[in-house]
This record gives C-alpha cells, sequence and structure tokens, in this order.
C-alpha cells in the first residue's frame, strides 16, 4: 500500500509545511495540490499577520466574512459565512507554506491549478511547482 496525499486549498499549504519538516511525511508517495491556498488573491490580506493585523481587517471588511452560494450543492457542502478572526491563522499558514523550503522536497507533486482561479494567487502556486524539490 502507498499513501498519497491529495490536497486542496489550505489543505495545501499544510501538505507543503509537512513534506518540509523532517519525518513530517514519512510514508507519503506523493502529493496532488488542487487549487492550493499559497497566497489569497484579496488586497490587503497580508495585513492580517502584521500587528494590530485583526483589529485593521475589523474596521475595514467588517466581524464576519460572507459570501452567497453558487448553488445547492455550494451551500450544503461550503462554509458560506465565518468570523473575520478565522482568517488569520489561515494567511499566517500561506505565508508559511510559501516561504517553506520546496526545493529540498523529496516527494514527487503534482500541481493542478488554473490561472483564472479568483480565490487563490496562481503565481505562487506556478513558482512553488518550479521550485519544488
Amino acid at each position: 500500500d502507498k499513501v498519497i496525499v491529495i490536497s486542496t486549498s489550505t489543505g495545501g499549504s499544510l501538505a507543503v509545511w509537512a513534506a518540509t519538516q523532517p519525518g513530517a511525511s514519512d510514508g507519503v508517495a506523493a502529493i496532488a495540490f488542487i487549487s492550493p491556498n499559497f497566497g489569497v488573491k484579496a488586497s490587503g490580506a497580508e495585513i492580517l499577520t502584521m500587528p494590530w493585523g485583526k483589529q485593521i481587517a475589523r474596521l475595514v471588511a467588517g466581524k464576519e466574512h460572507s459570501f452567497v452560494p453558487r448553488n445547492a450543492l455550494n451551500e450544503k457542502f461550503w462554509t458560506t459565512r465565518y468570523p473575520i478572526e478565522a482568517t488569520l491563522p489561515m494567511q499566517a499558514l500561506t505565508e508559511l507554506a510559501y516561504g517553506a523550503p520546496v526545493e529540498k522536497a523529496t516527494i514527487p507533486a503534482l500541481f493542478i491549478f488554473s490561472d483564472s482561479d479568483k480565490v487563490v494567487r496562481a503565481d505562487r502556486t506556478r513558482e512553488i511547482a518550479g521550485r519544488w524539490g
């Protein structure tokens, strides 16, 4: 048996972190990244991890982030409303993953993404893929 990690969105950030930590990905044969989150397209996202980031985010974006679901399945299986504070650890993780030493990764990886993605930065995915192993 082999273990293949299939990650999406911020799960890709976690997979990158694990792939670059000694022992954290032992036994993993490959990783597939599907629309991985190595940075969000939202302008000002980097403010979240700065001093006073939470307070600034609440002033600018309000107490909650929400969006209108595209369809019934999107509404059923997606979180469409969450506190703005929930974005802080996500932003910190994407920054950690983006700066990870992926050049040292030894696990084969597949990157599936679109330049038309409206949520995550495809340019960063392309860069990580180019630096991988």
